[in-house]
């Protein structure tokens, strides 16, 4: 009975080792200080409570949107440092970074222009279920700009590729 044990034990380690490295678990995040030509982007802002169901119905109605291509372009989300963010509120707009402003865009939805120059840039790709936490990545960029002497906005711009595939950037305070 031990021994079956032992082994049903061992091949569920193994399993999730193979699982956790193909999902990216061992992708270490790249940063970089890239060009930008600032973010044009169509969304809806929110203010609120992070655990507020709201947000949660308004990146699914987003991704929905981008689904149907009504909302072409790169889901994103750009989130404001606000002072009470550590109690769990949270300022931002979630929607597409898009080329230009031609979509006929659904019901609430606006455009909004992000002037920027050159951003801090972190890349991951890797499964969410093993990437890094937002807070882990924007504490390691703002190390990262921190070494390189850059000043960033208070804000932060989270952009997803696809499943594996999230680019993260802070744009650089204009000099």
């Amino acid at each position: 009975m031990r021994k079956i044990i032992l082994i049903s034990a061992s091949l569920l380690l193994i399993g999730g080792i193979i699982t956790y490295i193909t999902l990216g678990g061992l992708t270490k995040p790249q940063f970089t200080t890239q060009p930008v030509s600032g973010y044009l982007m169509a969304g809806v802002a929110f203010k609120g409570m992070a655990s507020n169901e709201g947000l949660l119905k308004l990146f699914e109605q987003t991704r929905i949107y981008h689904q149907q291509n009504k909302l072409p372009g790169t889901l994103a989300a750009l989130y404001v440092d606000i002072p009470n963010a550590e109690k769990g509120e949270v300022e931002a707009f979630v929607g597409v970074v898009v080329k230009d402003s031609a979509t006929v865009l659904p019901d609430k939805y606006i455009y909004k222009y992000i002037p920027a120059d050159k951003a801090a840039q972190a890349t991951i790709k890797s499964h969410y279920l093993v990437a890094p936490s937002p807070d882990k990545i924007r504490a390691s960029l703002l190390n990262y700009a921190q070494e390189r002497g850059l000043l960033l906005q208070n804000f932060v711009i989270e952009q997803y590729i696809g499943d594996n595939h999230i680019v993260v950037e802070i744009p650089v305070k204009s000099e």
